[in-house]
C-alpha cells in the first residue's frame, strides 16, 4: 500500500516537473529529461543520472577537469554495487536503465521491510515489529525505494549487519560490511555498533570471572569493518592513478567544498540548518533513551545513536540528511515500547498512535516528492535531494 502511495506522488510530482537541462546550478545532469517525464521518468533524477552513466558507461580512467586544473563533478563520488546489479538485471531482462533500477530497488527495498519485520518481531511482538516497517515506508524520503537510489540496498545491508551481530556471526558481519562500504560511506557506524556489543560481552565475561585475553576475533573483525572505509577509495585511485581521485571528486559537489562537520558550526550559530540539526539530535535522543528501547536489543540501540552522530559529523547541511535519517531505522516508530505493551493498554491506544505517525509521515512524503525530488521551477525550491 505504501508502495503505490509513494507511486503517486511521484507520478504527481513528474506531472509538475519542468524539463532538466544539460545542467543545473551546482548539479551536473547527464541525462537531460523534458517536462512531465511520467512516472519511470522521474525515477531517474538527481543520483539517478549518475548511476544511469555508470551503466551505461562504467567510470572514468581519468577525472574530468576545468581549465584550471579543478576535478569536475564525476561518477567516481558514486559507489558501484548498485549500479553492477542494476546493469545485471538489465542484461538478463533487456530492459532499460528505469525499468530495471525500479525492479531492483523495489525488491531490496521489499527484502529490507522483511528483514526488518525478522529481526524485531521476536522483541517487539508483531505489532511493533508492524508498526516499525509501516513507520520505514511511509517515511517522508520512502518513495527513494522505487527510484534509482540506493536507499533499498543499504537499507537491506544494515539490517543484515545488525541480524549477523545479533548473532555473533562475525565473519558473515564483516563480508556484509564490504559490501555495504561499495554502497553507501557508512562502515565508521557499523564499526562502532560491532565493536560496543562485542565490548559489551567481554565486559560480562570478565565481571562474571570468565573473561581472560583480549578477544583477538572480536578485535580483528571490528577493525576489519573500519578498514572497508578506505576500499572505494582505494579502487579510485588503482583505476584513476590519483591517490585522492574520490576525495577530489567529492569536493567538487557544492554541498561538500568545506570539508566536514558543517552541522555542528550551523547548530552553535542557529542557523536555519542548523536548527533542524538540533531538532533532529533531540528527538533522536527522545526516542533512544527512553526504557521501551531495550526491546530494539543492543544492536539498534547504539545503531541509532551512533549513525546520526556519524551524520552529524561526517556530512554537511543539506535536504539530503532527510534521505541519510532513514537508515536509522529503530527511531521513525517513536513508541517502541507499544508493541510488547499492546496486550495490556487500551486497544484504541496503540492503533491512534500508530495512524498519527502514518499520517505525518504520507503528508510529508507528498510534499518531499513535490517540493525536493521533482524540480518545478519554483524559485524557493532547494536542490541536492
Amino acid at each position: 500500500m505504501f508502495t503505490a502511495v509513494g507511486a503517486i506522488f511521484l507520478s504527481i510530482g513528474a506531472s509538475q516537473q519542468i524539463a532538466l537541462e544539460r545542467t543545473l546550478p551546482g548539479y551536473e545532469v547527464t541525462a537531460p529529461t523534458g517536462a512531465a517525464p511520467g512516472y519511470f521518468g522521474v525515477l531517474g533524477n538527481w543520483d539517478g543520472n549518475w548511476y544511469r552513466s555508470i551503466v551505461d558507461h562504467g567510470y572514468p580512467r581519468s577525472l574530468p577537469v576545468d581549465a584550471e586544473g579543478a576535478v569536475q563533478q564525476n561518477e567516481w563520488a558514486f559507489y558501484p554495487t548498485y549500479p553492477l546489479v542494476v546493469r545485471a538485471v538489465m542484461a538478463a531482462t533487456g530492459l532499460p536503465f528505469t525499468q530495471g533500477a525500479w525492479l531492483v530497488s523495489l525488491v531490496f527495498g521489499a527484502a529490507a521491510m522483511v528483514a526488518l519485520f525478522h529481526l524485531v518481531r521476536e522483541r517487539m511482538g508483531r505489532f511493533g515489529a508492524g508498526a516499525l516497517v509501516a513507520c520505514v515506508m511511509a517515511y517522508v524520503t520512502a518513495p527513494v525505494l522505487q527510484v534509482a537510489y540506493t536507499e533499498g540496498l543499504a537499507l537491506l545491508l544494515v539490517v543484515l549487519f545488525l541480524a549477523a551481530v545479533r548473532r555473533r556471526r562475525l565473519s558473515a558481519a564483516v563480508m556484509v560490511a564490504v559490501v555495504l562500504s561499495l554502497t553507501r560511506p557508512i562502515a565508521l557506524p557499523l564499526a562502532v555498533v560491532l565493536g560496543t556489543v562485542l565490548l559489551q560481552d567481554w565486559l560480562a565475561q570478565r565481571r562474571a570471572g570468565e573473561g581472560g585475553r583480549p578477544p583477538v576475533r572480536a578485535i580483528l573483525a571490528t577493525g576489519a569493518v573500519v578498514a572497508t572505509v578506505g576500499l572505494w577509495p582505494l579502487v579510485a585511485w588503482a583505476f584513476t592513478g590519483r591517490p585522492n581521485a574520490f576525495f577530489e571528486t567529492q569536493a567538487a559537489w557544492p554541498v561538500n567544498r568545506n570539508g566536514l562537520g558543517g552541522w555542528i558550526g550551523d547548530m552553535v550559530h542557529l542557523t536555519p540548518w542548523g536548527q533542524v540539526g538540533i531538532l533532529v539530535v533531540l528527538y533522536v535522543a527522545w526516542v533512544s533513551l527512553r526504557p521501551g528501547t531495550r526491546l530494539w536489543g543492543r544492536e539498534l540501540q547504539v545503531w541509532s545513536i551512533a549513525y546520526p552522530l556519524y551524520l552529524i559529523l561526517a556530512s554537511r547541511p543539506s535536504p539530503s540528511i532527510l534521505r541519510y535519517l532513514m537508515l536509522t531505522i529503530a527511531p521513525l516508530w517513536p513508541f517502541p515500547g507499544i508493541g510488547a505493551a499492546y496486550a495490556r493498554c487500551h486497544r484504541w491506544v496503540a492503533p491512534l498512535l500508530l495512524s498519527g505517525c502514518l499520517t505525518i509521515g504520507l503528508v510529508s512524503q507528498y510534499y518531499w516528492v513535490t517540493r525536493v525530488f521533482a524540480l518545478t521551477g519554483d524559485p524557493g525550491q532547494q536542490l541536492f535531494p
